[in-house]
């Protein structure tokens, strides 16, 4: 956990691209944010397509494809077509576990 007055070394080098007209983090549906939640690897695969404004989806589907929301599909998928987020061993992604 990162303590809330923590402040961040600056990263030197190229600069990410990011979006311009949409925000990386936009909370749950229901207007909340919940910084103290942990967060889970769909929404980091959500908010990696949206900062690298990633377009193509892979067709390979995980074996836990069942498990993952609509709202995060095309984020998750769009990370694997791109090589940035990739499931486990055993063909899962594991859309609700939580980021380490």
């Amino acid at each position: 956990m990162i303590p809330a007055l923590s402040t961040f070394p600056l990263i030197t080098g190229a600069l990410l691209p990011l979006p311009s007209a949409r925000s990386l983090i936009e909370g749950y549906s229901n207007g909340e944010f919940r910084p103290q939640n942990h967060i889970t690897r769909q929404e980091v695969a959500t908010i990696l397509a949206r900062a690298f404004d990633l377009t193509e989806i892979s067709d390979e589907k995980y074996v836990d494809d069942n498990l993952i929301p609509e709202w995060s599909s095309d984020a998750i998928y769009m990370n694997k077509a791109a090589g940035i987020m990739n499931g486990d061993a055993a063909g899962t992604f594991r859309p609700a576990a939580n980021m380490n």
